[in-house]
């Protein structure tokens, strides 16, 4: 945003809205509405989706997820239409982050990356490396620490370019201590212990120059490098300071996931006393009625410590916790499937009007919904119609069934006559797949190589295995089709459908060779 063409009065505002929005008060409010009125007066539709972002980060800060999406809505819209690229890609991580405290990982996932499109990857910002880093952070949470350090270190590289912007030593001690966060999971203890000593340099003036933040993250760190020396006197402090800083603080929700894994090396460390300490603690905070995924991290630490001190009543109650948990955390990600539904129709909408920005002009780019060899729908369109299809099975009570048609030996026949002939086989059976899909108003697209899926929508088994021979005779080469037909459920994913068609494709092959 170039800051510039508002007045001074106009720019002190911005910059004390967003240095008071990340903050536990209610200091930021009026703040906010002199921005609004600002805004307004002027009718700047770039200012006033920099507001509604400023609006949206304030309630995420404060927890109040429905009205920081509401206000995230406006902000997209205003964006959009002003062309304003940094704080968009900044209110698509908002999303993202948003989603990803929620416990819907997918979710978060799209939007990092279309946070990430929005930014040139030549002519990168710091905002470009907090992504980068939030999207470590996502793996990193989903166990994959090897990709999280690439994410994280990519982030500091990009970091290190920006040593004049505000955010500049929070982002480096961040990444850092992401990046040492990340080695231990990897149980590289050397490298995390080199970040750590790179950290302790000049008495820690990267971390108390990186804020109150980076300051609660080192000392989380500098507990899980105790744990891993088995430094039991370093655990105990430490821990005394995690529990009064972190554990008690309005922030905790930030932390939970990770202080719940170090309990539970403590708890197989036999370090039973210092666990219960930190259970008890976050007992006290109740975070775990905030976010219900975060109830069921909670819950299983539970399961874990009273199995370990044979507390056979206590555990069961904790699996009972694990199971209210579960149910609300199902209609928690149907609110949030039902949310990037709506802001993706909403960037449709703005699509209508005409809108040529260079955002639209990327995604259409990199996501055109047609695959180029057979001219069926791709997996991008793949996904945006089963997503429809899934919502309309669940509202409507009736079956959703996934089918995945794949060419027998395909590998053998490219490689016995080549890349082109390979090609021509592919057109062909796409031709066919079409005709058929059109014949019996299906939806068809190529999954990838020479996989093609099949939507069926409220059709029976029978319905389906009709379809199944017509696609067998009406193929040159040899298709093996396997499917997976049901109604759903709020218990069921959309992925779930193409695992199960997955698995049933597997068992066709199997019947094949064997015949």
């Amino acid at each position: 945003m170039e800051m510039r063409k508002y007045d001074n009065n106009t720019q002190q505002l911005i910059n004390k809205v967003f240095a008071l929005a990340p903050t536990p008060g209610n200091e930021v409010f009026p703040y906010l509405k002199k921005l609004e009125r600002k805004a307004k007066q002027l009718k700047a539709k770039e200012l006033l989706g920099i507001l509604y972002y400023a609006y949206a980060i304030t309630y995420s800060y404060h927890e109040n997820h429905e009205a920081c999406i509401s206000n995230l809505m406006k902000a997209v819209s205003y964006l959009l239409r002003s062309n304003e690229q940094y704080f968009l890609a900044r209110t698509y991580n908002l999303f993202a982050v948003e989603a990803q405290k929620q416990g819907c990982f997918d979710i978060a996932f799209s939007y990092y990356n279309l946070a990430l499109s929005v930014i040139e990857e030549d002519e990168p910002t710091i905002s470009y490396a907090i992504i980068k880093s939030n999207v470590g952070d996502l793996f990193a949470m989903m166990g994959d620490f090897k990709i999280a350090c690439t994410y994280v270190r990519s982030a500091y590289n990009i970091a290190k370019k920006f040593k004049k912007d505000p955010m500049y030593n929070q982002t480096i001690a961040l990444t850092l201590i992401g990046l040492g966060i990340d080695n231990l999971g990897l149980n590289n203890y050397k490298a995390a212990k080199r970040i750590i000593n790179k950290l302790e340099k000049n008495d820690n003036e990267l971390i108390s120059k990186g804020g109150e933040f980076s300051e609660l993250w080192y000392i989380f760190f500098s507990l899980q490098v105790a744990i891993a020396e088995k430094n039991h006197k370093k655990i105990q402090a430490l821990t005394k300071v995690v529990i009064e800083r972190i554990i008690n603080s309005y922030i905790f929700s930030d932390f939970t996931r990770e202080v719940c894994e170090v309990c539970h090396y403590l708890i197989k460390m036999d370090e039973l006393k210092i666990a219960k300490q930190i259970i008890d603690a976050i007992k006290k905070n109740n975070t775990e009625y905030k976010f219900h995924y975060l109830g069921i991290i909670i819950a299983d630490l539970n399961i874990a410590y009273y199995k370990a001190t044979n507390n056979k009543k206590m555990a069961m109650k904790a699996y009972e916790d694990r199971h209210k948990y579960e149910n609300k955390q199902i209609e928690v990600k149907k609110t949030v499937y039902y949310e990037s539904i709506e802001l993706m129709h909403l960037l449709n909408e703005l699509r209508d009007e005409g809108i040529k920005t260079r955002l639209e002009n990327r995604i259409l780019q990199e996501k055109a919904e047609t695959d180029i060899l057979t001219g069926l729908p791709n997996r991008y369109a793949l996904n945006r119609n089963i997503e429809a299809a899934y919502i309309r099975a669940l509202k409507n009570n009736w079956h959703l069934g996934i089918g995945i048609a794949d060419i027998d030996t395909f590998k053998k026949y490219n490689d016995t006559y080549g890349h082109l002939e390979g090609d021509k086989c592919l057109i062909e059976v796409g031709n066919a797949l079409k005709a058929i899909a059109k014949r019996n108003d299906l939806f068809v697209a190529r999954y990838g190589g020479d996989e093609f899926v099949y939507i069926y929508e409220n059709l029976s088994n029978q319905d389906i295995r009709i379809i199944e021979r017509e696609i067998k005779k009406n193929c040159k080469a040899s298709i093996t089709h396997g499917f997976y037909n049901m109604i759903p459920t709020q218990a069921t994913k959309v992925w779930d459908y193409f695992a199960e068609a997955d698995k049933n494709l597997y068992q066709e092959k199997k019947k094949k060779r064997l015949k």
